[in-house]
């Protein structure tokens, strides 16, 4: 996958994530400065672009989210359980080829106008 289509597939997936959490950290309920954090690394593409990758966080998670990497990790397993983990973990270590752009970009849009209108 080319990086131009990479880069606005990350774009749209940020968006996905925020409109799925209703604009607001997942974590204290905040509305601003909000950014969008993989779970699993973004260099494994069978996750990259999947919702149930990301956490919408305020500043202050997000950066909880790489320096205490262990306390944000038993913050987001106790809120969303092990067997999401486990089956997010099992996904990311696929080895994905050709992927379609063009789907992905469909179902985080179709996310984002879901979501969006809550």
């Amino acid at each position: 996958m080319r990086r131009g289509i990479k880069t606005k597939l990350d774009k749209l997936w940020s968006l996905a994530v925020k409109a799925k959490a209703g604009g607001k950290c997942e974590l204290c309920f905040s509305v601003g400065a909000l950014n969008s954090h993989h779970i699993f690394s973004r260099r494994f593409m069978g996750t990259r672009f999947d919702v149930s990758n990301g956490v919408c966080l305020c500043i202050g998670h997000h950066f909880e989210a790489h320096q205490k990497s262990s306390v944000f990790t038993l913050k987001i397993l106790k809120k969303r359980g092990d067997a999401w983990h486990d089956a997010l973990q099992l996904k990311s270590q696929k080895i994905t080829k050709n992927l379609d752009d063009k789907l992905i970009e469909i179902e985080l849009k179709e996310i984002i106008k879901l979501e969006g209108g809550r």
